[in-house]
């Protein structure tokens, strides 16, 4: 269902952007794609093989551990922005709400990828479904709002509607796990997380950077 929100939401935004709004989009999100890997640091490739090692009755914990890892990361990297705010800008050779943006709807888009990794590996099927579709129509509904209220510059309200949504919701389940687990250091599980984690940062990036090389 929400794949097919999301080729509504396509169709929607080619006829309410223009060609040129609509690339400066694809280029946004695919910066949120690359940027995304490193915030989350792949934490949510290895909950399945915690719930292997600790057990379904630990697993909250671990989740708790692994997300407190991508909040202190995000943290980190929001700091590191706000005090190199000018090189920042010149990488990205875009202002600086726009770094901002793409690194909160990154965190959001990792806390709802590993929300999807838990709710498989535990078997919520339909939790996973309602909160997908949620952030889909949740993104689709601000984003159209944006842009048909915003005069000009509409891609700024596309790209501000979809990260809104992401980072609510996304952070929304995060504070959830850590109510849930009440874990938030671990030595045991930080050394497993970030052991299994660090190698699939490279292969997620790999993969990233050729599907969006040609948006860049």
């Amino acid at each position: 269902m929400s794949q097919g929100i999301t080729a509504i939401t396509a169709i929607v935004f080619v006829r309410l952007l223009t060609t040129e709004e609509y690339g400066y989009v694809s280029v946004y999100s695919a910066w949120v794609s690359i940027v995304s890997v490193f915030i989350s640091l792949r934490t949510d490739g290895t909950i399945q093989m915690a719930m292997t090692k600790y057990g379904k009755e630990k697993i909250d914990q671990y989740s708790s551990c692994a997300l407190t890892i991508s909040w202190l990361f995000f943290a980190g990297a929001l700091f590191i922005v706000l005090i190199l705010w000018q090189i920042d800008c010149t990488m990205f050779n875009q202002p600086f709400w726009y770094v901002v943006l793409v690194l909160a709807h990154s965190f959001g888009s990792a806390c709802l990828k590993f929300r999807s990794a838990y709710y498989a590996i535990t078997k919520e099927a339909f939790k996973d479904m309602v909160v997908s579709l949620a952030v889909s129509v949740l993104s689709f509904g601000s984003a159209v709002l944006l842009v048909l209220v915003m005069p000009s510059n509409k891609e700024i309200g596309r790209m501000v509607g979809f990260a809104f949504s992401n980072l609510l919701l996304g952070v929304g389940f995060a504070v959830l796990m850590l109510y849930k687990g009440k874990r938030f250091f671990d030595k045991e599980y930080y050394c497993f997380c970030c052991r299994l984690a660090f190698p699939l940062i490279f292969s997620g990036l790999s993969s990233v950077v050729i599907a969006q090389s040609d948006r860049l």
